[in-house]
């Protein structure tokens, strides 16, 4: 029960921080697009590819793990005093308007939206697994339900904090690259892809190719970066809430992510 309540607590802060954003008085507001037509074929299509490839259950836990994500991502833009900010069904950049009208004015405001929205999966991610031990014994059913939503929260945010761009991890890692050493964005990618890589030959594993591929993809991205580096405070605090975030997503999502990886 102590699990639980902490659990509790953890999604109590979370909700306060969301109550934040909406009651900005400057105006501004969340919308809510892609919830219907194209937005919906493709969410059922990111549901049978994950679930044909895991199970069921763990693709309904992805599709909740794509909305609270996105639904995190624009309140932290409210937050930043964004006036319009968008929330996807599946986050769609070429088939859609952007989640926000403006680039970011700052290095920290990227990585800030990043981390945010992985921050604030952390309270239900917790809450799934304190359930599933509350109620593993009275309600197995339910019980099994709450650990894949789990299992699926920890996972999608794990790999969204790779640092590959343009993932939030990618932004991250070049918020912090570019203010402290810009070699060290592109050769930190280059040696987890190629980590990856060797990974997927030794194993023989698509997902693990994927990743590769994706990791060196995303060396020839090209998108502008905010102005302003971080100060050394701020590289200190954005390092540290990224190694927070990325190795409780990893411990929340492990089970998963062993038998993926």
């Amino acid at each position: 029960m102590t699990l639980l309540f902490c659990a509790l607590l953890m999604c109590g802060v979370t909700v306060a921080l969301l109550r934040d954003a909406v009651s900005l008085p400057s105006g501004g507001r969340v919308e809510t697009i892609g919830f219907s037509g194209r937005g919906v074929i493709a969410a059922f299509t990111a549901f049978v590819v994950v679930a044909v490839f895991t199970a069921p259950l763990i693709g309904a836990g992805v599709l909740l793990a794509a909305i609270l994500h996105d639904f995190g991502a624009a309140f932290a833009c409210r937050k930043l005093g964004h006036a319009v900010a968008r929330v996807r069904i599946l986050p769609q950049p070429f088939f859609g308007p952007p989640r926000i009208d403006r680039p970011h004015a700052r290095l920290f405001d990227e990585a800030y939206v990043a981390l945010f929205a992985a921050a604030i999966a952390v309270g239900p991610m917790v809450l799934c697994f304190a359930l599933f031990h509350a109620l593993s014994g009275a309600l197995p059913q339910v019980a099994t339900f709450a650990r894949a939503f789990g299992i699926a929260i920890g996972a999608f945010n794990f790999f969204l904090l790779l640092p590959f761009l343009p993932l939030g991890g990618g932004q991250v890692i070049r918020a912090i690259s570019l203010s402290v050493w810009p070699a060290l964005g592109v050769g930190l990618t280059v040696f987890m892809a190629l980590c990856f890589g060797f990974a997927a030959l030794k194993e023989h594993s698509l997902v693990m190719l994927a990743l590769a591929v994706t990791g060196f993809a995303s060396l020839i991205w090209r998108s502008p970066a905010p102005g302003d580096r971080l100060t050394s405070d701020e590289v200190l605090l954005v390092l540290a809430a990224y190694a927070f975030c990325l190795a409780t997503h990893w411990l929340g999502g492990w089970w998963l992510l062993q038998a993926m990886l």
